[in-house]
């Protein structure tokens, strides 16, 4: 059911940001970002394994699954804008701040055609004979629902395995020194 579908969502909805903000706070501390940007990689592919693997009769692993999944992705959007920043110099800051942002976007609208496209094309192949309302079929029947789990499980061991490219491209990158200090707390007078 949609209601359903929207709670198993929400850990990963809230993990995103959280992971945003934890990594912003981390990169503030230490001055450092390819690590973190690392680690947010590696947890994204294995939050993607994990959720492709986990039964959907265990709420707690797939709870866990995409929380390890949202806080891998969310290390991953301030630290990459941070390397972005800092690769050029002060002048470009905007530019590249906005190319960023435009790659992000353009990168998610191919993605998600791809992965609907490879996801229209499993279902087809797991359901030969299914009318052409595909998608309203599905849930009416168990074979359906067999075939759309099987169909969405190597959809993520796919997207989970083209993510672990990730870890293999951010440790050719070169990570500079940060510009600005961490700004410290003012102390109450």
């Amino acid at each position: 059911a949609p209601d359903s579908s929207a709670l198993r969502l929400l850990p990963l909805t809230l993990a995103i940001p959280f992971g945003a903000f934890l990594a912003g706070r981390l990169m503030s501390a230490t001055g450092h970002y390819k690590m973190l940007q690392l680690g947010g990689a590696v947890a994204a592919t294995v939050g993607g394994f994990a959720l492709a693997l986990c039964p959907l009769d265990q709420t707690g692993l797939m709870i866990a699954a995409l929380v390890v999944l949202g806080v891998g992705l969310g290390f991953q959007f301030p630290t990459s804008m941070v390397a972005t920043q800092n690769a050029v110099s002060v002048g470009h800051i905007g530019v590249a701040t906005a190319l960023t942002s435009l790659s992000r976007l353009l990168g998610g609208a191919v993605g998600v055609a791809l992965l609907s496209s490879l996801l229209t094309t499993l279902l087809r192949h797991a359901l030969p004979d299914a009318p052409a309302e595909l998608f309203a079929s599905l849930m009416s029947d168990s074979s359906g629902r067999v075939a759309a789990d099987g169909a969405f499980r190597q959809l993520f061991l796919i997207s989970a395995a083209c993510s672990a490219l990730a870890p293999l491209l951010i440790l050719q990158l070169s990570e500079k020194e940060l510009r600005g200090k961490p700004v410290a707390a003012a102390e109450p007078a």
